[in-house]
Parts: C-alpha cells; sequence; structure tokens
C-alpha cells in the first residue's frame, strides 16, 4: 500500500494536480499511440502507398534524364571535337 498511498499524495490530493496529470497523461499517450499506429500502417502496407510508388516513378524518371543528358554531353563533345 505504500506506493498507492504515494500516488494519491503525489497525483491525486489537489484536484489541479490530477486534471494536469491527466491532461498530460492522455496527450502523451494519444501521440504513442498515434506514431505506433502510423509504424504499424506502414510495416503493413509496404510499397503500396501512393507517395512511395510516386517517389519510386520520380526516381526513375530521374534516372533516364540523367541517361539522355549523359548521353547528349557525349555526343556534343564529339561534334566539338570533330568541329577542331
Amino acid at each position: 500500500m505504500g506506493l498507492l498511498d504515494g500516488l494519491y499524495r503525489v497525483l491525486m490530493r489537489r484536484n489541479s494536480v490530477y486534471v494536469t496529470f491527466v491532461v498530460a497523461g492522455a496527450f502523451f499517450g494519444e501521440r504513442v499511440v498515434d506514431n505506433g499506429v502510423h509504424k504499424l500502417w506502414d510495416y503493413c502496407n509496404v510499397g503500396m502507398i501512393i507517395c512511395e510508388c510516386t517517389e519510386d516513378l520520380r526516381m526513375s524518371h530521374e534516372a533516364e534524364m540523367l541517361k539522355v543528358v549523359s548521353k547528349g554531353q557525349q555526343r556534343v563533345g564529339k561534334t566539338y571535337d570533330s568541329m577542331e
């Protein structure tokens, strides 16, 4: 009973302290549950979330554009070399 008596004296004896403890506990508890649900959702839906798909498409498009640009630079370099 020592633990329960200590909790009562610290948290529940004054109404203002008790209400503050409940509100703060609800706020932080909600944050913990929200983060946990988001992590679980992301874990279960890997590869199915639209932002991941668009990111993959954007990265593949950028890679293709880099290939085209690098080929263009090689061609331009050859034409400049052939002009000299």
